[in-house]
């Protein structure tokens, strides 16, 4: 990999686009919307594919090799660790959140090994996109996966406070995903407080009754807010009823998980405990 490399011919491209998880399933016709737009690209071990904030000509398909994006930490951070966000494989695709979304790359890539890419130019991507819808869908569950995971590194510094990559791994083995649809409940009030949750993105409303039986909004949560932490401090029941006014992703930690967590990190519970003090 690290010799010059071989000119790949505009068929041999298209056949490694048409192999990728991205792709596989889409017609061959349509691909050929790609022929004499793609490009071989080669990357050394520990080079950078981009930089968070570069702007986007277009996404990658990793053909050979591995990559990680990363979180970079900012100017005058002099003691933080880049964060690990997501190990790229081979057949996986790498900055096409961006040509969905547009705006500048929210990640760094850099090269764990020597690495073979096709670079897919963002207007032949979208005069194929007008073609077969599928891909649309094909992208869509190929960016939630780290759509999310950037989500947990943007909220979870506010209730951790600063985390590397080992916390960040240790966290994501005691927290649970929640799809809460709209208009689905989290908890009842009465109900036991079992667990708290944090807000990835959605919305949620705070419900209580009145003497009379009817139900009256108190707040209204958003991406980034605690839910139930201070039932599982105090032990006392749910004091409201939590309903989700638009669809929802929700991390939650068990008491129990939560406990197993401040006992490696006793600064969690120092962040938690200063964010409750705060409300």
């Amino acid at each position: 990999m690290d010799d010059p490399p071989h000119q790949s011919t505009q068929d041999h491209l298209i056949g490694l686009v048409a192999a990728s998880q991205l792709f596989r399933g889409v017609h061959g016709t349509h691909l050929e919307e790609l022929r004499g737009h793609l490009e071989s690209v080669i990357v050394r071990a520990d080079e950078l594919l981009f930089r968070e904030g570069d702007a986007v000509e277009g996404f990658y398909l990793l053909v050979e090799g591995r990559m990680e994006a990363i979180d970079e930490p900012d100017e005058g951070e002099t003691d933080a660790q880049p964060i690990v966000l997501s190990e790229i494989i081979p057949g996986e695709a790498i900055g096409e959140m961006q040509v969905l979304r547009g705006g500048t790359r929210s990640a760094t890539v850099r090269a764990t090994e020597p690495c073979e890419l096709v670079l897919v130019p963002r207007q032949a991507f979208n005069n194929l996109l007008s073609r077969d819808p599928e891909v649309v869908a094909a992208l869509v569950r190929s960016i939630r996966p780290r759509l999310y995971r950037s989500q947990i590194v943007e909220t979870l510094p506010r209730l951790f406070g600063k985390l590397d990559s080992r916390m960040l791994r240790d966290i994501e083995g005691k927290m649970s995903w929640i799809h809460l649809p709209r208009g689905a409940v989290l908890f009842r009030e009465g109900d036991p407080s079992e667990s708290f949750s944090i807000i990835i993105s959605g919305r949620l409303e705070v419900v209580i009754s009145n003497p009379g039986g009817q139900a009256r909004q108190i707040n209204e949560l958003a991406q980034g807010d605690l839910i139930g932490e201070m039932g599982v401090f105090t032990g006392s029941p749910r004091s409201a009823t939590v309903v989700a006014s638009r669809d929802s992703e929700l991390l939650e930690f068990s008491k129990a998980e939560f406990e197993d967590l401040t006992r490696s990190y006793p600064q969690f519970m120092q962040s938690m405990m200063r964010l409750v003090d705060s409300q």
